[in-house]
């Protein structure tokens, strides 16, 4: 169409409008054409604002005083606030860390606040509330009653661990009783302990120590407190437990899921590092310190901080039993690491 055409119908249209003050008055059924209008520098009058709304978002509405611009990049507006940037060691700002399973991520958020709270007792000198009560005192015997090499210990191939020498173990019951409680087996020159056996639960559902203190008790009669590098658990087994807020834990169900957020190999091992700046290793991370062998651990760094020297844990390194030629079952080994730096 010919640009003469097109200002002649323009013009045309505007004169047809109803006019108040000399000047054309849009009604709500020629908002279309009143905007082509000023579009095209045409500048027909409008009809009276609404009242204002006091329940209508200010930033949506014409009565604001910096009406928003919906050609404009909110992030570089500075009347719409930026999102915070994730501060979760090297993670690129913006990235998701988290599970779509709401279940799984109410773990992962768990997990994260294991983490940070350990940091926050490091930063500010505090945790150290770990009972000091020997395991004879609190009524239990065992400790330091083994004296071969732990076995079957495939998994730990790949880590600077040797299981074919003599290592100091503890089997653990009660005074009265025979029911193996927990066994470890300690190797302080080499920084590792093995969870070989915990049955708390079923033999001690009453106990005079916690999980935490029993292990420290053993590490610590060991003999080199602030030299633990490794805490190994083999033969994890698919038992949910609940804690205090309703959260369902089960550490086998948290392996696999990691392996499926990483994409991972079920074959071969995985290793997760929480200072990773692939936002699904850090989820798959926090998942694991939510699970109860790993969450002990970190219990364990927190009530014993001073003790261990500022411990953290720097990997976690998780098989399934798909890995036949190390692992024929589920196992965890936790690497721990300088919590502050030297």
């Amino acid at each position: 169409m010919r640009p003469s055409v097109v200002v002649s119908l323009l013009a045309l249209l505007a004169s047809s409008l109803p006019l108040a003050n000399g000047r054309a008055v849009c009604r709500d059924a020629d908002l279309t054409t009143c905007n082509s209008l000023d579009a095209r520098g045409i500048s027909p009058g409008k009809v009276p604002d609404p009242p204002k709304d006091p329940f209508r978002d200010p930033s949506h509405s014409p009565d604001s005083d910096t009406p928003s611009n919906p050609f404009r990049d909110p992030s570089s507006s500075p009347d719409i606030p930026s999102s915070p940037a994730l501060s979760w060691g090297n993670v690129a700002d913006g990235k998701s860390i988290k599970f779509d399973d709401a279940k799984l991520e109410a773990q992962r958020a768990k997990g994260a606040k294991m983490i940070t709270d350990l940091e926050d007792a490091i930063k500010n000198n505090g945790g150290n509330k770990g009972d000091l009560t020997t395991l004879d005192a609190a009524g239990y015997k065992g400790q330091g009653t083994l004296h071969d090499k732990p076995i079957d210990e495939k998994y730990l191939a790949t880590f600077p661990i040797n299981v074919n020498i003599p290592w100091r173990g503890d089997r653990i019951t009660k005074k009265d009783a025979n029911d193996e409680i927990l066994t470890t087996y300690e190797d302080p020159a080499q920084g590792a302990i093995i969870v070989k056996g915990s049955f708390g639960n079923d033999h001690d559902p009453n106990p005079n120590l916690r999980w935490t203190s029993m292990v420290m008790s053993n590490w610590r009669a060991a003999g080199n407190p602030k030299g633990l590098k490794y805490m190994a658990h083999d033969n994890v087994q698919p038992i949910p437990t609940t804690d205090s807020s309703g959260i369902v834990l089960e550490s086998t169900v948290a392996i696999r899921a990691a392996f499926d957020k990483m994409g991972a190999d079920k074959t071969k091992d995985l290793s997760l590092d929480p200072k990773s700046t692939n936002p699904d290793e850090v989820a798959a991370f926090q998942l694991m310190a939510a699970q109860t062998h790993v969450a002990r651990a970190y219990q364990m760094l927190k009530d014993y901080r001073s003790e261990l020297g500022d411990l953290t844990v720097s990997k976690v390194t998780i098989m399934t039993p798909e890995n036949a030629s190390k692992s024929y079952e589920y196992s965890i080994v936790i690497s721990f690491g300088p919590g502050k730096a030297a």
